[in-house]
Formats: C-alpha cells, sequence, structure tokens
C-alpha cells in the first residue's frame, strides 16, 4: 500500500511493505526514513547489518554510500544540549553528555554527577571541586577535589600500571624535541631515573643512587654520609 502527495514524480510517498512488514517514508522517488516490523528507525539506509544489536534502535547512514552524517543538537546560546542515559528511576539521568553554550564547555556525568568536563579554552578539569588553581601555565589538566577534606575522596592522583617487563614515563617535550626531559620507571629492573637535556642525569636503584648514567654497584650511594672534602 502506498499514499503520494503532488502526483507526477511525487514529492512525498509513504509506502507500507507487507510482505516484509515494514513502513518507509521517501521523497522525489528515493526512500529516506524506514521503520522496520521491530520499531526501529532507519535514515539513510535499509539494514541494520552494519549495527550492534544492542545499540540499533535508532541508525544513521550506511557504509555503502558515498556521504558523511551526523546529528545536530541546536539550543539557544544561553541553554545546554544534552543526550542523556536513563535506568528509568524516578526519572533521573544517570549519565549525561552535555554542552553548555552559555559557558562554552562540555560535561560528562556518571552516576548523576559530573566527572569530566572540558572547557572553552580546552582545558581539562576532573574531581569535585568544579574549578582551577591559580598556576595557569600548569593547568591544561587538573583534578580538584579540594572540597572534601580528608580520606580518599580528598585525595587526588594518577597511577601508571604497566607491563612487568617494560616502562611507565612522563615525558617532557618541546618543538625540538619530544622528550628532552622525563622520568621514567623501569618495572623489568625496578629503577626509576630522571632525564634533562635527553640525558640520565640521575637513577635510583636497589643499590642506592647513581649519576649520569653510571649503573655500577659499587657507585652507588646508599647510606647518608657527612665530612670534609678538599
Amino acid at each position: 500500500a502506498a499514499i503520494s502527495y503532488n502526483g507526477g514524480t511525487a514529492a512525498l510517498q509513504i509506502h507500507a511493505h507487507h510482505s516484509s512488514s515494514y513502513i518507509d517514508l521517501g521523497t522525489n522517488g528515493t526512500e529516506r526514513l524506514r521503520i522496520d516490523n521491530n520499531g526501529k528507525v532507519l535514515i539513510a539506509t535499509t539494514t541494520t547489518s552494519e549495527a550492534h544489536a544492542n545499540n540499533d534502535e535508532l541508525i544513521i547512514g550506511s557504509s555503502s554510500d558515498d556521504a558523511n552524517h551526523g546529528l545536530t543538537i541546536v539550543t539557544p546560546n544561553d541553554h545546554y544540549g544534552t543526550v542523556a542515559f536513563s535506568d528509568g528511576s524516578g526519572g533521573n539521568s544517570q549519565g549525561l553528555l552535555e554542552y553548555n553554550h552559555d559557558g562554552d564547555y562540555m560535561r560528562i556525568y556518571t552516576a548523576a554527577s559530573e566527572r569530566f568536563r572540558v572547557t572553552s579554552d580546552g582545558r581539562i578539569l576532573l574531581g569535585t571541586q568544579k574549578s582551577f588553581g591559580s598556576q595557569t601555565y600548569y593547568d591544561d589538566i587538573t583534578i580538584n577535589n579540594s572540597d572534601t577534606a580528608s580520606g580518599a575522596a580528598g585525595g587526588t592522583g594518577i597511577s601508571l600500571i604497566s607491563g612487568n617487563n617494560t616502562w611507565g614515563a612522563i615525558l617532557f617535550g618541546d618543538s625540538d624535541d619530544d622528550d628532552v626531559g622525563y622520568i621514567k620507571y623501569a618495572h623489568n629492573g625496578n629503577y626509576m631515573r630522571f632525564g634533562t637535556g635527553a640525558g640520565i642525569r640521575f637513577r635510583i636503584d636497589s643499590d642506592g643512587v647513581k649519576f649520569n648514567g653510571d649503573t655500577a654497584s659499587a657507585n652507588g650511594l646508599d647510606d647518608y654520609e657527612e665530612g670534609t672534602w678538599t
């Protein structure tokens, strides 16, 4: 069965396909939207096979066409647009992906609380306290739990967990050298070393402290000493 409007090459068509149990809506002779027998909505595609079965209630686009596809949420410049995730508990959204146009920042929520924010200048803010510190040269990533006085909730930290035969590292680079300075921990030898000017300057291992790439056990400083040198 079909409904057409505007005669000739109809500008609008609605077709009910009884044999395949779906309805499609078309314009100018081309299908634009389909609702299949499971209530799934397909736009710019005719198949659900390119989407995971847990994520196919709305599908936009197909890999077989030569086009980009997207979804736009438009709101006034003093409001926000949101994609919300709910489990039905009291109508509350447990997860949110929200863009605030008034402040030009993006927020991500889990368990109904904000967890991650990207500001208009690209800085990242984590933690329960939604503010940056005063050290503006060093706040590209800020973790702020200062509104919680003590305990695990008030602490902050970063964990680097590597394989037991490899490295964990923090690198410092510039436009000339992307690791001109570094702090590295070697799990395969259980030692830490510090580098500046692209060279090893300081190493801590089971023998003690060593300098400038020296790895000899006999040269490790492993105790406090004092005296007079000439």
